[in-house]
């Protein structure tokens, strides 16, 4: 066997030792509590087409998508967008949502504390 054959070898036992040590620490390591799959929020002063209500109270329940179910409703709120006011950080709305004249804006304080700006439209969802 030369040299170069055997030197191929080394990276390849490398990462099967490293993926054996990840392996063993993965087993041995003490339980940790999930994260909730339920969650809720209010958005604030909504704008939006004729019928937009003013305040939008919705829940997320996990594996349901990405949209947000409107409470007391058979609607949901289809998030396109979102801007942190505070450090800007954030991406807008798709330029077909704007010119469609389904988009609604809503305040909400996320997960920071800093008041974000949501784009979205509402869609009706199955009774």
């Amino acid at each position: 066997m030369s040299v170069q054959s055997r030197s191929r070898g080394v990276p390849f036992v490398i990462v099967a030792v490293v993926c054996a040590a990840v392996c063993a620490l993965t087993l041995a390591a003490p339980a940790v509590a999930d994260a909730p799959e339920n969650f809720s929020g209010t958005f604030t002063n909504c704008t939006g087409p004729a019928g937009t209500p003013s305040t939008i109270v919705w829940d997320k329940v996990s594996g349901n998508g990405g949209a947000l179910h409107i409470v007391g409703t058979n609607e949901t709120f289809n998030r396109q967008g979102e801007l942190d006011l505070v450090t800007g950080a954030g991406f807008g709305p798709q330029s077909g949502l704007v010119n469609s004249g389904l988009m609604v804006t809503c305040q909400w304080v996320n997960g920071f504390g800093d008041l974000t700006l949501i784009y979205g439209k509402i869609a009706q969802t199955s009774p």
